[in-house]
């Protein structure tokens, strides 16, 4: 049997050369629609919606902010936001995610990147850190998330407007976390997200990475250009896999790669999958979608 391809639009604006248009802005909310919208039209399983707090340049929303407004332009897409590990919370960062899932019924990822790939330091009133530190934080926190996204069963929520319970207590379960970093007491005060655990995506470019892709990613992007490279990061990423019993089959490995959306949107147009000025239609009821995982 055949397997779906996927594809995945890695956002990351830098003077409008993603859509080869010099008008593309990307603090405009209909130029973002626009974009979500065709992507989505043309069958895209995912847009990644990447983030740097370490650089002035390109100019660009917050990641999590702008998945949840196009949320509510977009209806099977998944949206991945960015978020720096060095830099974050773990409850604060947990709850932005969960809270995404949600407003998108079920379509919310998290990029977790560190700041050994994207350093901001001198932005966070912070020394120079090591790589190592970069990665042993970032394996924390996501740890904790993970427990944290659990810390409320999915029945928790009773709503008896008879009896007055509102919510069974002893379905929320407190975390408890005393790490090398941070403590975390827990429950978290966002309900169990639809997908139950957050999509995880992590970059994969180096033994660092794939020691984190290996314990923690759903969706692991192969930051490398070559074939043999992208060879060697899925070897890397695979035999931490196997040696921590981890995530299992299910992770989804990703190359980058360069297209142009524009011809992808022309040829879906000719095909008639799409109008291509059709808007949205509104959502009569929740949608737990699942066509956009890929696990």
């Amino acid at each position: 049997m055949a397997k779906r391809l996927h594809l995945g639009f890695l956002y990351a604006p830098q003077s409008g050369h993603q859509t080869h248009d010099e008008s593309f802005d990307p603090l405009h909310p209909l130029h973002l629609t626009a974009l979500a919208q065709d992507l989505e039209g043309a069958g895209f399983t995912f847009l990644l919606i990447d983030d740097s707090v370490g650089h002035a340049e390109p100019v660009r929303s917050e990641a999590f902010t702008t998945a949840s407004f196009l949320a509510t332009r977009t209806r099977h897409i998944g949206l991945i936001a960015a978020a720096n590990t060095s830099y974050a919370e773990p409850y604060n960062v947990t709850r932005l995610a969960a809270s995404l899932d949600h407003v998108t019924h079920g379509r919310a990822g998290w990029l977790v990147s560190t700041g050994a790939v994207d350093p901001a330091d001198a932005n966070y009133g912070q020394g120079g850190t090591v790589s190592e530190t970069h990665y042993e934080r970032a394996d924390e926190i996501v740890g904790i998330a993970r427990r944290l996204w659990d810390s409320w069963e999915d029945d928790a929520f009773v709503r008896d407007k008879q009896s007055g319970v509102f919510v069974d207590g002893t379905k929320i379960h407190p975390i408890e976390h005393e790490g090398p970093s941070f403590r975390v007491k827990g429950p978290l005060n966002v309900a169990r997200p639809p997908q139950g655990q957050v999509i995880v995506a992590h970059r994969v470019v180096d033994k660092r990475s794939a020691n984190l892709a290996g314990r923690h990613a759903d969706i692991v992007i192969l930051g490398a250009e070559t074939a043999s490279n992208i060879v060697s990061c899925v070897m890397m990423r695979s035999m931490r896999q196997r040696t921590l019993n981890a995530i299992g089959s299910n992770c989804s490995f990703l190359p980058k790669s360069s297209l142009s959306l524009g011809w992808i949107v022309r040829q879906a147009h000719r095909k008639r999958l799409w109008p291509i000025t059709s808007p949205v239609p509104r959502l009569r009821s929740p949608i737990r979608s699942r066509h956009w995982p890929i696990l």
